[in-house]
C-alpha cells in the first residue's frame, strides 16, 4: 500500500468526504479497495476490508465508518 505522502490530493467524486475525518489520502486508499460511495461501503465486509487497508485498516474503526453509511443511505431513502 502507497504511502499517504504519496498520494495526490485531488478531489474524487463520490461522497466518501462525509466520512467523519475522512481526508484525500483515506478516500483514495478506499478507492483502491474498490470503495467509491458510501453505498459501496456499505456492502464492505469490515474484516476483509481491514486486511486490504493493511496497518491503515488496523487503525480505523471500520465498523463505526460502515455503520455511519448505513445511517446516511437510510436517511437519503
Amino acid at each position: 500500500v502507497p504511502r499517504v505522502s504519496d498520494v495526490k490530493t485531488q478531489h474524487v467524486p463520490g461522497d466518501l468526504d462525509r466520512l467523519p475525518g475522512a481526508g484525500p489520502g483515506l478516500i483514495w486508499m478506499l478507492n483502491e479497495c474498490g470503495i467509491e460511495t458510501l453505498s459501496d461501503l456499505t456492502q464492505a465486509d469490515a474484516t476483509a476490508l481491514t486486511a486490504q487497508l493493511g496497518v491503515v485498516g488496523q487503525i480505523l474503526d471500520l465498523d463505526r465508518l460502515i455503520t455511519f453509511a448505513k445511517r446516511q443511505m437510510s436517511l437519503s431513502v
